[in-house]
Parts: structure tokens; C-alpha cells; sequence
């Protein structure tokens, strides 16, 4: 009877663990998922950003990323200003200049809104977090701007964090050759 009682005690303790482990695992697979995902759509940005400097006569000054709220981010087309028929987008960049003044107004700025899965999100409460991430032709040169649509002043590379439910953080660096990196940080 006693070694019955070590045996279901030793088996409670295993299948404790294997559950406690097994609900950090899938953390861990939501956090991977969903950085592969917004890694995806950064490089796709930078992809497109180079594509869209070949098409001549387009509106088109660039792609990027665009960190809408704490669960949802697009891939975002950047055009001109409605009359601005240079060949050059010379607004994009400029010191101090707000990413707002842009025109969203056209129906393909947005190209794809996507949203995290539940119990995922992007933790936007870091100094360093960029809000949006701006690829212009044809370097391309790379561009992050804040929650309020202002350039980081001199900023080489910038991060955003995606955080889960259990506390699991990942970290997504694009630096300022397009290089993207990730991973988990305390």
C-alpha cells in the first residue's frame, strides 16, 4: 500500500511539471509564431520598398510596417503628396519631419492589417519601441518613427517588444542595413 502511495505521488508531481511545462511551451510557440510573422511582413516592406523604385510613374515613395495598437500591425504603402508630381519624395526623411503629414487617403495605402493571436501583444511602452519603420528606395534607406509620427532623431536601429500572457518577451531589432533580429530577453 505505502509503495502504491510513493508511486501516485511521484506520478502527481511528474504530470504537475509536464503541465506547468507544458503551458510555458506554448507560449513560447505563440511568441516564435507570431515574431515570424511581423519579421515577414518587415522584410516583405523592405522587398517591396526596392520593387516600387523600379515601377516608374507611381506614387509610391516607399513600404513599411506600422504598428497599429497592442494587438494589430499592417504593411503600409507610403505615397507622395496628393499633387506632388516629383520623381523624388523628398518629405520622407526630412529632419524633424511627422510621418502624419502623409497621404493614407488612397484605398491601397494599407496593403494588409494583421492581428496577434490571443494572448500576444506588442508591448509599446519601451523608449525604444518604434511605432513605424519606413523602407525608401532604393537603398533602401530605413526610417523609425515614434508613437506620435516623429523621426527618431539619429536612430542607427530600433526595437519592439511582443510579450505574452505568462510573461515570455521577444525582441525585434531592425538595424539600419535592413539586418532583422530577435529573441527572447528577460
Amino acid at each position: 500500500m505505502i509503495e502504491l502511495i510513493v508511486v501516485f505521488a511521484i506520478s502527481l508531481m511528474v504530470f504537475g511539471v509536464v503541465i506547468s511545462y507544458g503551458g510555458i511551451g506554448e507560449e513560447q510557440v505563440k511568441l516564435y509564431t507570431e515574431t515570424a510573422r511581423v519579421v515577414q511582413s518587415v522584410l516583405q516592406s523592405r522587398s517591396l520598398a526596392i520593387t516600387a523604385y523600379l515601377e516608374f510613374g507611381l506614387r509610391i515613395c516607399g513600404h513599411g510596417v506600422w504598428i497599429i495598437d497592442e494587438k494589430r500591425f499592417a504593411l503600409v504603402r507610403y505615397l507622395r503628396q496628393a499633387g506632388d508630381d516629383s520623381i523624388e519624395c523628398v518629405q520622407i526623411g526630412a529632419p524633424n519631419q511627422n510621418i502624419n503629414n502623409f497621404d493614407y487617403s488612397s484605398d491601397d495605402a494599407v496593403l494588409t492589417v494583421d492581428t496577434l493571436v490571443p494572448g500576444v501583444t506588442f508591448d509599446l511602452e519601451s523608449s525604444d519601441t518604434a511605432r513605424q519603420i519606413l523602407f525608401r528606395p532604393p537603398d533602401p534607406d530605413i526610417y523609425f518613427y515614434d508613437e506620435n509620427g516623429n523621426i527618431f532623431d539619429r536612430a542607427r536601429e530600433s526595437s519592439f517588444y511582443i510579450v505574452g500572457d505568462q510573461g515570455g518577451r521577444m525582441k525585434i531589432t531592425i538595424g539600419q542595413g535592413g539586418q532583422v533580429t530577435y529573441g527572447f530577453v528577460q
